[in-house]
């Protein structure tokens, strides 16, 4: 199993390792990474990994697939 990232490291590392958690397998997270995604309004994951507010956005999201919340 993946290791829980601290929630107040906001880097790019910690966001992915957010992701493994959530997917728990790089290939699945991989694929949600690049892939359109409705709740950010079509926009891929992968391209707001540049910026705090992106990965704010991102982690938010993984926040809301963790709890089962349509996203």
């Amino acid at each position: 199993m993946f290791e829980t990232p601290d929630p107040d490291d906001d880097s790019p590392e910690a966001t992915a390792a957010h992701g493994l958690v959530t997917f728990e397998n790089q290939q699945d997270f991989d694929c949600w990474l690049h892939s359109e995604i409705p709740a950010l309004g079509g926009i891929r994951p992968a391209t707001l990994l540049a910026t705090e507010a992106g990965r704010q956005q991102v982690r938010d999201i993984l926040g809301r697939i963790q709890h089962g919340i349509y996203s």
